[in-house]
Parts: C-alpha cells; structure tokens; sequence
C-alpha cells in the first residue's frame, strides 16, 4: 500500500521530533558540563568536612572518613570534592523538601549551612545564593546505603 505525501510529512516530522527529543535526553545525561559552571570547592578552598542529613564525611589524617552506613565513601567524597555548579539568579523553587548540608572548608574554624534539593539540583548557600549542580553530576551526591540500595 502506497503512502501519500502527507503521510510521509507526518512520518518525517514524527521522527525528527522523536531524535531531537532522544538527543535532548542524551545531552542532559553525558558528562556535559555547562560553559559557564565552576568547582564549588578548589585548591584556595577544599572541602574539609560534610554533614548532608544524618550521612557525613571528613577529611583526618590524610585519610576521608564517612558515616559507617555508607557504602561508596570514596566515589561520594570525590563526588562532592570535585561538585561543578553555575550561578542560578531567580531559580524555580522545587516543592522537594531540602537535604541539610552542613559544610566546613579548610583553615575557616565555622561551618555553613546549605541546603541541596537534590532532584532539581538546587544548591542555597548560607547567604542565600543559588547553584544549579549538572544533572550528569547529581547521582553522585547522594551516597549509597545499605537502606537505599535494597530498597
């Protein structure tokens, strides 16, 4: 059975939506990084410790330490360590209730309170300016327990 010509335009226009759509959704889960993002912690600043909710993470002696429940303390400490964000001016507030972060940089004796909202990526500093984390970098700031990876 022949198709007619607007057959074919349908059949055309269905299938560049669906490709823009899939590479769309693959552009959003590479390891792209936005032009404009910048390390939230550097050499100037290294993070020292986190507390995120009742997990927490702290550099002693050379050596990271987490919270006993965490399972890939080293693959969440590089994760944070090396966390890229781009200044946000007027963010869409998600409805997501904040993850706490508590968060000490080297040689400053007190520490910040942050709070992430993990699924939008929404970083609040302590003097309420907002960060948007890329979503290619956001699974690796939650860390693996025992509890989230059974259930």
């Amino acid at each position: 059975m022949a198709l007619s010509r607007r057959n074919w335009n349908n059949i055309i226009i269905f299938c560049s939506v669906a490709m823009v759509a899939t590479l769309s959704f693959l552009y959003e889960k590479t390891d792209h990084l936005p032009d404009n993002s910048q390390v939230l912690f550097d050499a100037q600043a290294p993070l020292a410790q986190l507390e995120q909710n009742d997990w927490w993470m702290a550099h002693r002696d050379n050596n990271w330490l987490c919270s006993s429940d965490i399972k890939n303390c080293p693959i969440w400490v590089e994760a944070w360590r090396n966390v890229h964000v781009s200044i946000v001016e007027h963010p869409t507030l998600p409805t997501e209730p904040p993850q706490h972060l508590t968060i000490t940089i080297k040689d400053i004796p007190h520490s910040q309170h942050w709070q992430y909202y993990p699924d939008a990526g929404l970083l609040q500093s302590a003097n309420g300016a907002w960060y948007l984390v890329p979503p290619s970098l956001r699974a690796g700031l939650i860390p693996e327990t025992a509890a989230n990876v059974q259930g």
